[in-house]
């Protein structure tokens, strides 16, 4: 079965807890049961600056977000267990220092989540086979 899991978090890329550990252990169990696994993760500044091997994708879209339309560019990547990775790359949304804010909340952060969801959205219907399941974590 071919599965998108979208999540805001995946260790070792970007996490703050329990979450990114989560998709990452149900994401390899699924791909060890013969699933066709790829998650969907924010191209944050930390996996800019990880050293993670990113290559682009050449697939961009526009999203619309009330009165304003805003691009999309994916980007791709594998895990260390071989799980294919796509990343949505919005600076405006995601070159930031930590994932939700620092002191406290990003006062966009529902702008930027929203933002996501529907760009997990357009890739899904862009890919091909479509997949058949879409797993959507948080937000």
């Amino acid at each position: 079965m071919k599965i998108i899991m979208a999540s805001s978090e995946l260790v070792p890329f970007a996490s703050t807890g329990q979450l990114g550990k989560n998709v990452r252990t149900l994401a390899v169990e699924l791909k060890k049961a013969g699933h066709d696994i790829s998650v969907v993760l924010p191209y944050y500044r930390s996996i800019a600056e990880g050293g993670y091997k990113v290559s682009p994708t050449d697939v961009e879209f526009q999203i619309n977000l009330g009165g304003k339309r805003a691009s999309a560019d994916i980007l791709e990547t594998r895990s260390e267990d071989g799980i294919q990775l796509f990343l949505v790359r919005r600076d405006e949304y995601f070159d930031r220092s930590s994932i939700y804010g620092d002191a406290r909340a990003y006062e966009d952060n529902a702008e930027r989540f929203i933002f996501f969801s529907k760009a997990v959205l357009a890739l899904s219907r862009r890919l091909t086979p479509s997949p058949e399941v879409i797993h959507a974590h948080d937000w």
